[in-house]
């Protein structure tokens, strides 16, 4: 809605979740976003995307290990997580620079962080 010049592709397996997704950006007449119903890992799709975003889809090794073949070459991968993801972070492999931004959420007592992770 925010940024209609832009194309979405919206990933997930669950049928439900895709197609609740797909009915309300119908409704919405977006027109921007796709609704895929897939694996990330059958995707073919190289170097097609700018950013790649996650919530709750793996560990930052995997979902960089996974999407690699399908950001762009000066793409960002995004993840949302809570706690301070250092653990994560030290499985990185080399070739990355990684940003960390802290973030309130409105209502939410947990920690949050933004991740942001670009190849070398």
């Amino acid at each position: 809605i925010a940024l209609p010049r832009l194309s979405f592709s919206l990933l997930d397996t669950n049928s439900k979740k895709t197609r609740f997704v797909q009915q309300a950006t119908g409704e919405l007449g977006l027109a921007n976003v796709e609704v895929l119903k897939t694996r990330v890992e059958q995707l073919q799709r190289p170097g097609h995307y700018a950013a790649i975003t996650s919530r709750a889809f793996a560990n930052l090794a995997d979902m960089v290990s996974k999407t690699a073949a399908l950001l762009a070459t000066d793409g960002s991968w995004l993840a949302m997580k809570g706690a301070d993801p250092a653990d994560e972070l030290a499985a990185l492999p080399a070739g990355l620079s990684v940003e960390v931004v802290p973030l309130e959420v409105p209502g939410e007592q947990g920690q949050r962080h933004l991740v942001i992770i670009r190849p070398d």
